[in-house]
């Protein structure tokens, strides 16, 4: 009985350690999406970051240092896609993260939506406004796409949509018919969208690829497997095809409460998108 307890704590101290270091190694992962449409002979690099839960774990210093290699990569594009700051983020946390990620050279502009834990709700409440931090992410050069688009040379449309779950607030989101009406569809069009939850609907109106978070990949081990049987969202990580749509479900920069993860890594994503 004794052995098989040590065991058993043994195991449990191993995993805990573990995840704490997966955690906190952010790590760059890379795709290469194709497409038939006329764009620019040299292709766009996007960076997708999301849920990096800022507080959760981390420093600023490493921060600072993840986000001179995401520079390094030459971006076209920075896209913050949701819950970048959280019910635990302390105004002072929320003014630095998003100076830092703002603070990325990017040749497009960085720009930023919404997630389901960066403004407060019945169920989480913020220390912070959200007046404050519309004024913290617009004084750190980041444009926020509340279903809204925003053109990109004459051949990419990036449109970014409000949270899912500000429907629960009352809110109505447009759907992705309404914000891509007028638009041209010879473009490329990128939705950013921080819930993985209308694939069906925004590869309907004919979106290129679809860029998510949310998820966390499960964030502990073995929650993505039960997630994906159980079809939560329509992804919970990687690449999903759907049609002639791509969607990437990144699993987040951090992760939310406990800064532990295991199973996905801690990730900023690297997106080709190549004629």
């Amino acid at each position: 009985v004794f052995q098989s307890g040590f065991l058993a704590i043994a195991i449990a101290a191993a995993m805990l350690i573990s995840g704490i270091a997966t955690m906190n190694k952010v790590i760059p992962v890379t795709y290469d999406v194709t497409t038939e449409k006329n764009i620019r002979p040299e292709g766009y690099k996007v960076i997708l970051i999301a849920d990096s839960h800022y507080g959760t774990a981390g420093s600023y210093a490493k921060l600072l240092i993840k986000c001179d290699e995401i520079e390094a990569t030459q971006p076209d594009i920075v896209i913050l896609d949701g819950d970048i700051v959280d019910e635990n983020t302390t105004p002072e946390e929320a003014a630095e993260v998003f100076a830092a990620f703002g603070g990325i050279q990017s040749r497009y502009g960085n720009y930023f939506v919404w997630g389901n834990h960066d403004r407060s709700s019945e169920s989480l409440h913020t220390k912070f406004s959200e007046e404050y931090l519309r004024k913290v992410i617009e004084d750190s050069g980041i444009t926020i796409l509340e279903d809204a688009g925003q053109p990109i040379e004459d051949d990419l449309l990036l449109v970014g949509r409000d949270d899912a779950y500000e429907i629960k607030k009352g809110k109505i989101r447009k759907t992705m018919a309404e914000l891509l009406k007028g638009e041209d569809p010879a473009k490329y069009i990128i939705c950013a969208d921080h819930q993985p939850s209308a694939f069906a609907e925004e590869a309907e109106a004919g979106v290129d690829l679809i860029l998510c978070g949310h998820t966390h990949g499960g964030q502990i081990w073995p929650a993505r497997h039960v997630e994906e049987l159980m079809h939560f969202d329509d992804g919970v990580y990687g690449r999903y095809e759907i049609g002639r749509t791509t969607a990437i479900v990144t699993s987040g920069f951090y992760g939310w409460s406990w800064p532990v993860k295991s199973g996905v890594p801690s990730e900023y994503v690297i997106i080709n998108i190549k004629k």
